[in-house]
């Protein structure tokens, strides 16, 4: 059997729990069926899985000298800017928790792992996080597929994950309690980006080959059709431009990891074509923006809006770590902050910590931060809207 294939055996044991000896036939049949089953089967064999789970799992009422929140990284260099801004602003929330006398005099921990390589072959780092740690909450999850291993594992523990930043529907698919998030998922940030796009625009998605691109892109698609929406053409990143040049496409969709997304900008900025460009959250940060500008672009995307508690929040980050916050940094200091109301209203109780969270509802760096019965952020994002200009090249 090759690694990645042993990998899963033993992720799939792990999860099914140690109530009774399974045989490696067993775990393959399983292993099938979940291939096999629909999605609502799935979510049902789930949920009767975590009902059989729970009388196994004890609530922690330790007396520990701190209490300690786990934050799970990706260690690769494609996250490595949005991943040290959520480091970063997790650290402030921690600190400001600390400066305001933490939980009952007892100072609140952020404790970090970075997973290197591959999420599942990193999937041990995460359980003994989640295991050996007498953590309360977890925050983490750049990614869709990470988020997604993060919620299996968490959610045997019954301990509640906070993801600042993946946006995945799907990751609140299962109706699992134990996961919250912060940033709008794709299909609200397909639903607020469709409203700024005039309804006449000859619109063309563009996306990389990364998984959560493509996952983004195939919502915004969904979304589009549902508004009887026309995209005239869905494009890979390294193609997109020779397309472009040849039709009167005048708004652009892009669905790409920053690098790609500039490299794009830069090769259309040398034609003369000039479309409106539309981002999601994840192309929000300002960096990418004065791109777009300087190609003499007109972007829109998502901003955090200029509050009180924002200007204030930019200028402690500054001031603490030297640079400007990414705007992941916002999103991760509100995931933080909400765990830390939900530990000080439930107490070192797992249960509790997951209904106090279920039921915040305040003001926070990003907005109302509030959510639905899954888990979802509710309310809209600001979306900075401009209005689609005219190409200055059409072919005759």
């Amino acid at each position: 059997m090759c690694r990645r294939g042993l990998i899963v055996l033993v992720l799939f044991f792990f999860l099914m729990g140690p109530a009774r000896k399974v045989s490696s036939q067993e775990l393959m049949f399983q292993m099938e069926m979940s291939q096999t089953f629909p999605r609502e089967a799935q979510v049902k064999m789930r949920a009767s899985q975590l009902q059989a789970g729970a009388s196994r799992i004890p609530t922690r009422e330790r007396q520990t000298q701190t209490v300690k929140i786990g934050l799970l990284l990706p260690g690769n260099q494609v996250h490595a800017e949005v991943a040290a801004a959520v480091r970063n602003a997790a650290e402030l929330a921690v600190a400001d928790a600390n400066a305001n006398g933490g939980y009952t005099g007892r100072p609140f921990e952020l404790i970090v792992r970075t997973v290197q390589g591959a999420w599942g072959a990193g999937s041990s780092e995460i359980v003994r996080l989640v295991f050996d740690e007498p953590v309360w909450a977890v925050l983490g999850g750049i990614g869709g597929r990470e988020a997604h291993l993060i919620e299996q594992i968490v959610t045997k523990r019954r301990v509640v994950f906070v993801t600042p930043w993946a946006s995945d529907p799907t990751l609140t698919g299962a109706y699992v309690p134990w996961m919250f998030r912060v940033v709008p998922d794709d299909r609200r940030q397909a639903e607020m980006l469709l409203r700024t796009i005039p309804a006449d625009a000859r619109m063309a998605t563009v996306r990389d080959k990364t998984s959560d691109a493509k996952a983004a892109e195939a919502v915004f698609a969904d979304e589009a059709a549902k508004r009887g929406r026309s995209i005239e053409h869905r494009l890979l990143v390294k193609h997109a431009v020779s397309t472009i040049r040849r039709t009167p496409i005048n708004a652009v969709v892009l669905f790409s990891s920053h690098q790609a997304a500039e490299g794009f900008v830069r090769e259309l900025a040398a034609t003369d074509v000039r479309p409106s460009l539309f981002g999601p959250v994840s192309l929000s940060d300002p960096s990418f923006s004065a791109v777009a500008r300087e190609g003499g672009f007109l972007f829109t995307t998502f901003r955090i809006p200029e509050t009180k508690t924002y200007v204030s929040f930019r200028k402690r980050y500054s001031e603490r770590f030297g640079r400007q916050p990414h705007v992941a940094a916002g999103y991760s200091y509100d995931g933080t902050r909400a765990v830390i109301e939900a530990i000080r209203s439930g107490g070192l109780d797992h249960d509790k910590i997951r209904k106090a969270l279920a039921k915040i509802d305040g003001d926070g760096v990003t907005g109302r931060v509030v959510f639905d019965d899954h888990g979802n952020r509710l309310g809209d994002a600001r979306v900075d809207r401009t209005p689609v200009p005219t190409p200055r090249h059409h072919p005759d």
